[in-house]
């Protein structure tokens, strides 16, 4: 860090990664019709996110915010696949397989983002400390919060599809899959 270079305060550090960065990837994500983006973050916006991150991490103490930052990433993974969930409620056989299909591969997307914004943290504050890396973390939320929720809906809506294909309706084998 240089000597010209601002201190950056945790919460002005924070609001900038959380709107401009982790917000900004949900509503992307949830704005995903046909596979496609309607919205996108720039080179521009990820170099600067990035930044962000890199000099909150290494800023002299007391203002260096390696842990709030790992800390508040694992919060937002918990926030994220508990509104996967809700995203999943009210739907039934088909639509729930193919809703949660579009959830698991928004998660996907969405950690592989963060663990590209937060790379610095994972590189070198959790590789000090041992800690589990925050795509990880991800994975276990999604785990714990989403898979363990849905398990047993999965598996009735999977099997009604069976039943139908061995009847002679057309499923969509990829979500079986």
């Amino acid at each position: 860090m240089s000597m010209s270079q601002a201190v950056i305060p945790l919460e002005e550090g924070w609001k900038k990664l959380r709107e401009g960065g982790v917000l900004k990837i949900q509503e992307i994500l949830e704005d995903l019709g046909d596979g496609q983006y309607s919205k996108k973050i720039t080179t521009d916006e990820y170099s600067s996110l990035y930044t962000t991150v890199y000099t909150m991490c290494t800023q002299k103490p007391p203002n260096n915010w390696s842990d709030d930052l790992y800390n508040r990433c694992r919060i937002e993974a918990q926030q994220f696949s508990a509104r996967a969930v809700a995203r999943l409620a009210g739907k039934q056989g088909d639509q729930y397989v193919a809703a949660l299909f579009v959830v698991w591969r928004g998660f996907e997307l969405y950690a592989k983002f963060a663990s590209h914004v937060f790379k610095y943290l994972d590189r070198f504050y959790v590789k000090r400390l041992s800690l589990p890396e925050l795509k990880e973390v991800g994975d276990q939320n999604f785990h714990e919060i989403v898979f363990n929720a849905v398990k047993r809906d999965v598996r009735a809506a999977v099997l009604e599809m069976v039943r139908k294909e061995r009847e002679g309706e057309q499923i969509d084998r990829k979500l079986i899959r």
